[in-house]
């Protein structure tokens, strides 16, 4: 498992979901953070579209980003996430985080991902 985001910072048209991945995030967060969490196997998939609908994007992007940097033993802290998620116009860090669930998914070979527990 790698030890940073596959696609870090401006990498947002990275494998596996490309331009398309990005187009959907910037369009519809909501909807990207939703399938993320499906994805890595999270059930709070509902809490994260509604709390970015609600005007909580942020907030839901750092503990996101937690959820899938610890399914893919990635080691990159809560303040590190709250940094990106400061600077998302410039470094595109929803679509790293999106991007990396989508690749949690693949290596996993399960449809959901694996269920993680959440703290």
């Amino acid at each position: 498992m790698p030890e940073k985001f596959t696609n870090g910072p401006f990498g947002c048209c990275g494998n596996p979901g490309g331009c398309g991945t990005c187009c959907m995030t910037a369009c519809c967060p909501c909807y990207a953070f939703y399938t993320a969490a499906e994805d890595i196997g999270d059930s709070n998939g509902a809490l994260y579209c509604v709390a970015t609908l609600l005007g909580f994007g942020p907030c839901m992007l750092c503990l996101l980003a937690d959820k899938v940097a610890q399914a893919r033993n990635i080691d990159q802290g809560m303040p590190m996430h709250a940094l990106c998620a400061c600077c998302e116009c410039v470094t595109c860090f929803s679509c790293a985080v999106v991007n990396e669930a989508k690749l949690y998914k693949e290596q996993s070979g399960a449809p959901g991902g694996q269920k993680i527990e959440g703290r």
